[in-house]
C-alpha cells in the first residue's frame, strides 16, 4: 500500500497559550482543504523512522494558515518535535480526515462540549458558524483552573460577531476569585431533544457526557464525539 499524500507546511509561529499547551500556525499548503472539525496526521521523526500523530485543525477554512494546539507531554515524540521546531521550519502532514463535522442534515440548534485541547476542532466549528451567521450554537468549555484557559478572547470575538453563538466556561478546581461556572462539564449538561451535540475531550469525559445526554432522552444519531 502506498503512503498517503503528505503536505509540507512552513511553520509561521508558535507560542505557549496555557501552562502546557502550545499553539502552532503553519502556512496553508497549496490545494489543502478541510471542513471545520477535521484533523490531520503529522509525520513525526522517531530516530530512523517516522510515527504519525493526529491533531485537529483549530483555524477556519477561510484563513490562509492551519492552526493546531498541542498538549506538551514530557515523553511525547510529537511534543519533542514541536518543542524543537522553529518558525521557518517545515511540518509534514496528511490531508484532512475525520467525520466530526457539522452536516447539513444536523439540527440547526447545536451544543458543543469540550475539555482541554478538545476545544481545537470545536473552536473551528463554532467559528465557522459565527462567520456564516447561521443557526444557533452553545459551547460549554471546561478545564481545571485559570492557568489552563486559552482562546477565550477568540470565543468572545465570535460571540460578538454572531448573537446566535454563546459560550460558558467552567473550572473544576478554580483559584479565587472566579465568578463563572464551577465543577466539571458533567455538572452543567442540559439535554435538549431538539438539539445536535458535539463532544470532544478525554475518553472518560466523552463517555460520561454521552451517558448523561442519552439519559435525557436524546437520540444517539444526534450525538457526535471525538476522543483525545
Amino acid at each position: 500500500m502506498s503512503e498517503p499524500r503528505v503536505y509540507t507546511a512552513l511553520l509561521q509561529s508558535k507560542k505557549m497559550i496555557a501552562q502546557d499547551i502550545l499553539e502552532l500556525r503553519f502556512a496553508r499548503p497549496h490545494g489543502f482543504s478541510f471542513a471545520p472539525g477535521q484533523f490531520v496526521q503529522f509525520k513525526i521523526p522517531d530516530g530512523a523512522v517516522y510515527v504519525w500523530r493526529s491533531y485537529s485543525i483549530s483555524s477556519l477554512p477561510s484563513e490562509d494558515y492551519l492552526e493546531f494546539c498541542v498538549k506538551v507531554l514530557p515523553d511525547g515524540k510529537a511534543s519533542k518535535f514541536f518543542a524543537e521546531i522553529a518558525p521557518g521550519g517545515n511540518g509534514f502532514m496528511s490531508a484532512a480526515k475525520g467525520m466530526f463535522v457539522c452536516q447539513p442534515t444536523h439540527q440547526p440548534k447545536k451544543y458543543f462540549i469540550a475539555t482541554g485541547t478538545g476545544l481545537a476542532p470545536i473552536i473551528s466549528m463554532v467559528g465557522a458558524i459565527a462567520e456564516q451567521k447561521a443557526g444557533q450554537a452553545e459551547l460549554l468549555f471546561g478545564v481545571r483552573n485559570q492557568a489552563d484557559l486559552f482562546w477565550l478572547e477568540r470565543l468572545e470575538r465570535y460571540a460578538e460577531k454572531f448573537s446566535g453563538f454563546t459560550y460558558q466556561v467552567t473550572l473544576s478546581q478554580p483559584e479565587e476569585p472566579w465568578g463563572n461556572l464551577r465543577g466539571r462539564v458533567t455538572s452543567h449538561i442540559a439535554g435538549d431533544p431538539a438539539g445536535e451535540y458535539y463532544i470532544c475531550g478525554s475518553v472518560e469525559m466523552v463517555k460520561e457526557v454521552r451517558a448523561i445526554i442519552l439519559a435525557k432522552g436524546l437520540n444517539t444519531k444526534s450525538i457526535h464525539i471525538e476522543i483525545f
